[in-house]
């Protein structure tokens, strides 16, 4: 399946006008900088498995490692939905209820997107406030950071009024919904408050993902200052909520248009140092992620016959 999109990304550089220029501006990237984002990646993959064992903290660090790196192989095809299955199945094999499942997996959705929504407030405000470099006009600045402080409270204050609904309802379906998706929200915050060291897991692969592709435009020359690279990079990612396999085409149209916006002064070297940043995006994790999901099915048969007490264990 990744084969066939890079393939057909490759054709639609090739074959469309206004294109033509990134095939080589990818061609002679540096080699040595494309080397160093393949690197960066590696620890941000890391990252963010560590957040999946502190999501998962009553499960084995073994299984967690393997069942986490499968989870960013699959994410990287489905975004969501592939590391959602890849969790439910392990959980599943080991005694996990759906109700507890789906508590904790609604902290591990909503958990990662807070460190974008701190990082477009900080970012934003610096930037208008001239300590950043990059745009100073208040809707690429103070707009998108008062827009997701507001929206981010509102969340919070709607979670609680949900678990409140949630107790006052006799209706299952509607109490088990409301209750799933208020502790979502509520549970990021208290593991984002938690004093657990692995919660800078989440952050480091936000940062990690930024400064690959700061590390990719560089390869084709293109230098950004790296305030720029982090808008561009956090409010292009919005289009990821596109159901399209690899979020191929919808975050690199993205990304790229929201670079520009901020002030890359060259479209087709954005265009390239994006395209390799989101290639490597997708097949760091592909390939070190299968290489621990080819070992999960071991694993949780090892976790069921030696620990059969962790498929009943409270939550």
């Amino acid at each position: 399946m990744v084969a066939v999109f890079i393939g057909v990304g490759v054709a639609i550089i090739a074959l469309v006008p206004g294109l033509s220029g990134v095939w080589p501006a990818i061609q002679s990237a540096s080699t040595g900088w494309v080397l160093a984002a393949v690197g960066i990646q590696l620890v941000g993959l890391a990252g963010a498995v560590l957040f999946v064992q502190l999501v998962f903290r009553d499960v084995p660090h073994r299984l967690t490692w393997r069942m986490g790196g499968g989870m960013q192989a699959a994410n990287s095809i489905m975004p969501t939905a592939g590391s959602t299955g890849v969790s439910y199945w392990t959980l599943n094999s080991i005694g996990w209820n759906a109700s507890r499942f789906a508590e904790r997996t609604a902290v591990m959705i909503i958990a990662p997107a807070a460190p974008n929504f701190i990082l477009i407030v900080i970012v934003g405000i610096l930037m208008g406030l001239g300590v950043v470099a990059g745009p100073s006009d208040w809707w690429l600045t103070w707009l998108p950071a008062g827009i997701t402080l507001l929206g981010g409270a509102v969340v919070i204050a709607a979670a609680r009024w949900g678990h409140r609904l949630a107790a006052r309802t006799s209706r299952k379906w509607l109490k088990q919904g409301l209750q799933v998706v208020s502790t979502g929200v509520t549970g990021t915050v208290d593991v984002l408050r938690s004093r657990n060291w692995r919660v800078i897991g989440t952050f480091v692969d936000l940062l990690c993902s930024i400064t690959v592709l700061w590390a990719c435009l560089v390869a084709v020359d293109e230098h950004i200052p790296f305030g720029i690279v982090c808008m561009g990079y956090l409010i292009g990612q919005f289009l990821q909520i596109i159901p399209i396999p690899g979020g191929i085409g919808a975050i690199d149209a993205g990304v790229t248009g929201a670079l520009i916006l901020y002030g890359a002064p060259d479209s087709t070297e954005a265009t390239a140092g994006e395209l390799i940043s989101h290639a490597i995006a997708l097949l760091v994790p592909l390939i070190a992620g299968g290489i621990a999901f080819a070992f999960l099915p071991r694993e949780i048969d090892r976790q069921r016959h030696a620990a059969p007490e962790t498929a009943t264990a409270p939550a």
